[in-house]
């Protein structure tokens, strides 16, 4: 069995939105343990969403661990909204490391 302590944490974040433009940055106000690996992370992050004919939302951003020095980390995203149905898809990657991960939905 495994046993998983979860202690608090705190972050801060701000958003700015204009029409179709979302700008947002955010930070860990605490240091944290990873869940699975015990590694420090601090993270500081930001992005941006553009939503393009109402149903196409792309996203930009990057992130960066101040506990640790991995580098920074880029994050790219897409996301198509027909009626109900939500289509993800995102990725991230850094020098070392790539993630993909493609999440639907459906709202009733």
């Amino acid at each position: 069995t495994h046993k998983f302590d979860i202690k608090p944490r705190a972050s801060a974040g701000v958003a700015w939105q204009t029409g179709a433009l979302t700008l947002a940055a955010d930070m860990d106000l605490t240091k944290n343990k990873a869940l699975f690996n015990d590694r420090e992370t601090q993270y500081l992050g930001g992005g941006v969403e553009y939503i393009l004919f109402h149903f196409l939302d792309l996203r930009a951003g990057l992130r960066s661990n101040l506990a640790e020095s991995e580098g920074v980390i880029y994050t790219a995203g897409l996301g198509l909204n027909i009626f109900a149905f939500n289509l993800d898809l995102s990725a991230q990657a850094n020098d070392s490391n790539a993630a993909a991960a493609l999440q639907m939905s459906l709202n009733f």
